[in-house]
């Protein structure tokens, strides 16, 4: 069923312009235009408050009946909703905004913090940038270091390599690190002491020459008071500074049964042109504490020219450059006799005896190399002649040191 409105109500509720139809049972309203357009200035005002949109018309609902209640019941719980939805809304945008605050306040605390303690920070940073640049500095060296090192070693390498294998020594200008020592010979003995020595001397000691002297108790009965009284030359004398005793060397050990202990001198050389010996006389305490007596042994200490000849590092140019030079003496030759050793063994001999080295050994010939304290070389040339005979070669810039280094070995090898 349709309800039609008289045209006042129409008026009333929508307008004079236009029909309408309500139905009652859905609730809906139906609207046709009239065919007549409008058209004073009030029709046109009527039509647009029209077209604003309006609320839809409720019928009116009995208090008593079922429809009302539900609707009642419907708004109060959509009410109840709303309200705690906009308190758990308001308690949320509470603690939302308290978090805010909190953040803000610890932001400008942070900040404030920063503020007061910027200078603090800058010198901070300033002191990790200069770690970082001491530590760059220190890497930056080492690995320098490792270069030159490096370097060092390929150069050795490459001069080793253009060295014959027999060669000892490659560099001709490097200094000894140690004083360059010879083997321990018999000095003097008796049936309760044993004494043997050694020279030692370098390129940097002078004409200075240290004597290591080893006394050995070879008797079962205690030694002391050992005493060393040296006649001094006009050449050679005994350097007592740090040296117990005015006249005579009091030696700082005693030697038990069957104990060896050293003993080292020191002496001032003026001219190592000659070779020469000092004497000299050794006196110690011998027995048990209730029968002791005094010995005594004469010595003489021997200081041929070959104590201060020590062996310089060359190579085969260097030595070859020497030999060719012309700066050199005119050689001096001489052929010696050996028995019961070979070649090898009188090689070792001479090296020891004159203090020189092998630059060079091919077949059966060997070039040997040293200088003296007041660096003058010394070049020699050793040659098998057959199994029993050898030639020497010498050159060097003093033929007069040269002389006596031949007679030294003359006096070993007729």
């Amino acid at each position: 069923q349709t309800l039609a409105f008289s045209k006042s109500e129409r008026e009333v509720f929508f307008g004079s312009s236009d029909l309408f139809r309500f139905h009652a049972r859905c609730g809906t309203m139906e609207r046709s235009r009239s065919p007549a357009r409008a058209t004073s200035k009030e029709e046109k005002r009527e039509r647009g408050r029209s077209a604003s949109p309006r609320r839809r018309s409720r019928s009116p609902v009995r208090r008593g009946s079922a429809t009302g209640e539900r609707r009642r019941s419907r708004s109060r719980s959509r009410s109840r909703s709303r309200s705690s939805s906009s308190s758990s809304s308001s308690s949320g945008s509470d603690k939302d905004s308290h978090k805010k605050d909190k953040k803000k306040s610890h932001r400008s605390h942070s900040r404030s913090r920063s503020r007061s303690s910027s200078p603090d920070s800058d010198n901070e940073h300033k002191k990790k940038k200069e770690k970082k640049e001491k530590k760059k500095e220190k890497k930056e060296k080492k690995e320098d270091k490792k270069e030159k090192k490096e370097k060092k070693s390929k150069s050795k390498e490459d001069a080793e390599s253009d060295v014959p294998a027999a060669v000892v020594v490659s560099s001709p200008t490097a200094n000894l690190a140690a004083p360059v020592t010879s083997a321990y010979t018999p000095l003097c003995s008796d049936n309760n002491l044993d004494v043997t020595f050694k020279t030692m001397v370098g390129p940097h000691t002078g004409n200075q020459v240290c004597f290591s002297l080893v006394l050995t108790n070879k008797s079962s009965q205690h030694i002391s008071k050992i005493e060393l009284d040296v006649v001094d030359s006009m050449n050679v004398k005994l350097n007592r500074q740090g040296l117990q005793g005015k006249d005579s060397v009091l030696f700082g050990f005693e030697l038990p049964a069957g104990v060896s202990n050293e003993q080292r001198l020191t002496f001032d050389v003026k001219s190592i042109a000659m070779g020469q010996s000092l004497r000299g006389t050794l006196q110690y305490m011998h027995g048990s504490p209730g029968d002791v007596k005094g010995c005594q042994i004469n010595l003489k200490l021997p200081l041929p020219c070959s104590t201060f000849v020590f062996p310089a590092p060359s190579n085969h140019d260097h030595f070859t450059g020497l030999l060719a030079g012309g700066d050199l003496c005119p050689s001096l030759s001489s052929k010696h006799k050996y028995a019961n050793m070979n070649f090898q063994d009188v090689l070792c001999a001479i090296c020891l005896l004159l203090h020189v080295q092998v630059v060079e050994q091919v077949d059966k010939s060997v070039s040997l190399y040293g200088m003296n304290t007041e660096g003058k070389h010394i070049c020699i040339l050793l040659k098998e002649q057959n199994e029993t005979s050898f030639s020497l070669d010498a050159k060097s810039d003093d033929n007069n040191f040269l002389s006596n280094l031949i007679t030294e070995v003359r006096a070993k090898f007729p």
